[in-house]
């Protein structure tokens, strides 16, 4: 088996698409390919093939995404997101896995890039070729129709036996109920504070508040006004994106983003809020974009948490007042250093989290 570990040729997009779609549900189109890893705003997508030459076909491929991230102090690092792990089962156990991210990142390192991240419910692999996972997501649930939220979600995984479904189903009433007790005791907002839906802002503001009230560094993408036109109002998948600027004396405060898919659910994207937005008023904000959900016919809200620092754990236990059920089933988040400068070390447990890591397909 002669296999050559390379970039993959311009003319060979429809290949990898091909490969894409046949393990995939949510199908890709050459637009999707160009939009993930040709437009991006922090650069061209990397991608590396595993072509076997004697069949004369792609067998594997494995990508990043470059993305800028920024800190609260104003600092900027390239870092890049993993995307596309995919190998032919006809060729697994012969280190081609590794051998298509040893490329990849002399590639990334090529390009500036300091580090390299993503999800993924697969482990190992990904901690053989020196990746770390410092945390998993948690998944955030608002029932609002359980019956309906149950037939979504218990479609998500084929592999669902007939005990995973009775669970499911008993999440599904347990949430509704959760939700509904915590609307009776709404509160309203003080006279100071603002909701104004606004697409383009700036963010870093935010960022900044929130590393100040929260006295500890952070680290986020950085949220340019680009990488949201990228990353949300650009984006080809079945998304109805709201944008929302959180205004306290003048002052923005908090960036609050709502995607209402098309198969009836509704995301809260991102919630960043300042401390300096009292407990109450966080409520209140959370409960403002819940009731925009409702308003689009939403069934389920979901939000995906994560629980290790102050900025994230704040996240949700404001979603938690508000009726949120969290269920520790999230993908694990994995990150590797491609650098030897000490200036340049970023604790993965500074970064600040939303969904907006994530590429908006699932």
């Amino acid at each position: 088996m002669n296999i050559e570990i390379r970039l993959l040729k311009d003319d060979e997009k429809n290949e990898v698409i091909r490969l894409f779609n046949l393990t995939h549900p949510q199908q890709r189109s050459l637009e999707h390919f160009h939009w993930e890893f040709r437009d991006a705003p922090a650069g061209k997508g990397i991608y590396v093939v595993a072509y076997d030459i004697d069949a004369k076909k792609i067998v594997g491929t494995q990508a990043a995404i470059p993305v800028e991230m920024v800190s609260n102090n104003g600092e900027r690092m390239l870092t890049a997101k993993s995307e596309d792990t995919l190998l032919d089962p006809a060729y697994r156990g012969k280190g081609l896995f590794d051998k298509m991210y040893q490329l990849l990142f002399d590639e990334c390192r090529k390009q500036g890039i300091k580090y390299i991240w993503g999800f993924t419910y697969a482990n190992k692999p990904f901690l053989k070729v020196g990746f770390e996972i410092p945390y998993k997501a948690t998944s955030g649930l608002y029932v609002i129709n359980p019956i309906s939220s149950y037939n979504y979600l218990s479609k998500l995984n084929l592999q669902n036996k007939f005990m995973d479904k009775f669970k499911i189903f008993g999440l599904c009433w347990m949430g509704y109920f959760t939700s509904m007790n915590a609307g009776l005791f709404a509160t309203k907002s003080s006279d100071n504070l603002s909701l104004t839906e606004n697409l383009s802002f700036d963010r870093s503001k935010v960022i900044a508040a929130i590393g100040q009230t929260f006295k500890e560094k952070i680290w986020t993408i950085n949220l340019t006004n680009e990488y949201i036109n990228w990353r949300f109002r650009n984006n080809p998948h079945s998304n109805k994106f709201s944008f929302f600027g959180v205004k306290k004396n003048e002052n923005i405060v908090g960036d609050i983003i709502l995607n209402k898919r098309k198969e009836g659910f509704g995301y809260i994207e991102q919630l960043f809020l300042s401390d300096e937005i009292t407990d109450t008023d966080q409520q209140v904000l959370i409960n403002q974009a819940i009731k925009n959900l409702k308003s689009q016919d939403s069934f389920l809200i979901r939000f995906l948490g994560f629980d290790f620092n102050k900025a994230n754990k704040s996240q949700i236990d404001s979603l938690k007042k508000c009726g949120f059920t969290f269920i520790d089933r999230g993908a694990s988040f994995v990150w590797k250093r491609l650098t030897d400068v000490e200036s340049e070390f970023i604790n993965p447990n500074e970064l600040l989290m939303s969904r907006s890591y994530s590429q908006g397909d699932v």
